[in-house]
Parts: structure tokens; C-alpha cells; sequence
């Protein structure tokens, strides 16, 4: 079974467009990109669950690293857990993107946002997966919250990656300018309740580092909505 969709309503909001009509050519470039990309993505996963401890406004993961943020913290209020978590879609994605971004730009447009989707989706399914299991054992998932939102900065990639043994376990590595390689791969913490809390914590756009290249604000939308 696929354990990732790219669904068409993602990619077109990835691409900018919200209700507009698509002319008959792009439509058949778009469905024949979608099913491509298909061949190009090889998911990835690795995750691990930490204890964490609360303390004056900086969270510590089993004294592994800790991060200062008001966003995380208000996050994981709850938890005494958490879970952190690396995905990628491997290179072969970002090898044909690249390719394609040399002949035809807006197949790799549309690959890019293809990826996008595919990231997402991939990260959920695998999240849910989590989620039953831990629901088993009456906890609950609060939403995943990655490097780049609100006030949790890019720097704590390094933080995921070396905590999880990413890049010995699946390949993915960080650089001096906190960017992830290969590119379509994203890191992620979760925080672990008890089963009566049913807790989510969603950051403000004005301070999201990914604000500019956000699918849902594209689309009118937020990522809480």
C-alpha cells in the first residue's frame, strides 16, 4: 500500500492557482507530472521517542539538546514525551527536478510542488501510524511542529538529525546553514499527551520562517484551518 498520496487540490495550491480555471494542456501536464513523480520518490523515515522536561521557558530533550522557543514550549505544555521525527523523499526527486528545470520549467514546477505534497502527505500517514500505536498505550499526539515555525528555529535541524542518527539511518544530513539534504525531507516534534488531552498548538504566520513559500497561505489558508 502507498504510504503517501499527492493530492491534485495540493499541488494546485502549491502552484498558486485557487479556483482559477486550467486550460485542458496544463491539466494533462499536471495529472502526467503527478503520476511521474510517483517513480522519482523513495520515502524515508526515521523517529525516535524522547523525555522532556519543561523548565523556564526552554524545553530539554532527554538532556540531548535543548531549544528556547515559546512556540514549542506552548506546544508541548502537556507532554511529558515527545517524539522527534526526520523524513525524506530521498534524491531521486530533486535529481529530476533539477533535470527537468534545464528543458521543460514548468514540468519542474510542477514536480517541486508534487514533492511538497508528497512530504506532507508522507509525514502524516506516517504520523497517524505513531498515533494508533500510542493510542493503544492511551496516549494521544498533539499536531507535528517542524524547524521553522514560529519561533523554533532552523538551527535545531542539526539538533533532530544528530538526535536520531538520520543521516547513518536514512541518509539525511544538515549544513552550516541548517538546510537538509536531500532537500525534500523534513524534521518534525510531536508531542506525546495523556489520552483525556487532546491538545494542538499552531504558530502565527508573521513569525514562521516558511511564510513565504507556505502551500496554505498560497491558497488563502493557514496551516491551523
Amino acid at each position: 500500500m502507498m504510504d503517501y498520496v499527492i493530492d491534485k487540490n495540493d499541488v494546485l495550491a502549491c502552484l498558486g492557482h485557487s479556483d482559477q480555471p486550467i486550460d485542458d494542456k496544463l491539466e494533462k501536464l499536471i495529472d502526467d507530472t503527478i503520476a511521474l513523480s510517483y517513480e522519482y520518490i523513495k520515502p524515508l523515515n526515521v523517529y525516535g521517542i524522547f523525555d522532556i522536561r519543561l523548565d523556564n521557558g526552554k524545553i530539554y530533550f532527554a538532556d540531548i539538546f535543548k531549544v528556547k522557543s515559546d512556540d514549542l514550549y506552548k506546544l508541548l505544555k502537556y507532554s511529558k514525551k515527545a517524539v522527534l521525527a526526520a523524513f525524506t523523499l530521498g534524491s531521486e526527486i530533486e535529481q529530476n527536478i533539477k533535470r527537468f528545470s534545464y528543458t521543460e520549467i514548468n514540468k519542474a514546477l510542477i514536480l517541486d510542488c508534487c514533492a511538497a505534497a508528497a512530504i506532507e502527505s508522507y509525514a502524516d500517514n506516517v504520523l497517524n501510524n505513531i498515533s494508533i500505536e500510542l493510542k493503544n498505550d492511551s496516549f494521544n499526539l498533539t499536531n507535528r511542529f517542524s524547524c521553522g515555525y514560529g519561533d523554533f528555529y532552523l538551527s535545531h535541524q542539526s539538533d533532530i538529525i544528530s538526535a536520531l542518527c538520520a543521516k547513518k539511518r536514512i541518509g539525511l544530513y544538515c549544513d552550516d546553514n541548517n538546510m537538509l539534504y536531500p532537500k525534500k525531507s523534513m524534521t518534525a516534534v510531536i508531542g506525546i499527551t495523556d489520552n483525556n488531552i487532546n491538545h494542538k498548538y499552531y504558530a502565527g504566520c508573521e513569525n514562521c520562517a516558511a511564510k513565504n513559500i507556505c502551500k496554505y497561505r498560497k491558497a488563502g489558508k493557514t496551516c491551523a484551518t
